[in-house]
């Protein structure tokens, strides 16, 4: 009798993708669904989220949300791949976003340790301003380091354009977001 091979797990992936462990990015299915699945949660806290705010901004303004945060969802991941095409990488695009999107629920949690370790710090009469510093930089240093993380392992990169990678995909997702509201300002 032949062994039926291990379930993937989500949640085991993210675990070991969170503590910076490649094989955590065997947890997730490199498939189109795989994707999907990976937007579902996302997509649907926006969705939630912008028919509660629609309430008070009413419904034009809650669309209009709703675009934006579609925008700041897809946008990198759009960027993404057409950098790692660029670079030669388009074949691990699928397997690196899957891991990203997923990834992206290991950061509040990250926070919330960080935001306890303050606590501790200003119980022990740490300075506000040191505690404050120091908690941004433990959240920005862990999101820098686990995209980059991310970045070398899915797509296989070396550190310099694991870099121009990251940093690509975020700006060109931001200018995504900016852009059109310029524009919008200047014709007006």
């Amino acid at each position: 009798m032949s062994e039926a091979p291990p379930r993937r797990s989500v949640i085991r992936g993210i675990y070991r993708l969170a503590r910076f462990r490649p094989e955590g990015f065997a947890e997730f299915e490199p498939s189109r669904q795989g994707f999907l699945n990976s937007l579902a949660p996302p997509l649907g806290l926006m969705l939630v989220a912008c028919s509660l705010l629609a309430v008070q901004i009413g419904f034009m303004g809650g669309v209009q949300l709703l675009l934006v945060f579609v925008v700041a969802l897809l946008g990198p991941l759009v960027v993404g791949e057409a950098v790692a095409t660029k670079m030669g990488r388009g074949e691990h695009w699928l397997r690196y976003a899957i891991a990203f999107n997923w990834c992206q629920w290991a950061i509040p949690v990250v926070g919330l340790l960080a935001v306890m370790g303050a606590g501790i710090l200003a119980v022990l009469g740490a300075p506000e301003g040191f505690v404050r510093q120091m908690l941004r930089m433990v959240i920005l240093g862990y999101v820098l380091a686990l995209y980059l993380f991310l970045a070398r392992q899915g797509l296989g990169l070396r550190w310099g354009p694991a870099v121009a990678f990251v940093v690509a995909m975020h700006l060109g997702g931001g200018l995504l977001l900016v852009v059109p509201e310029l524009l919008i300002q200047v014709m007006t």
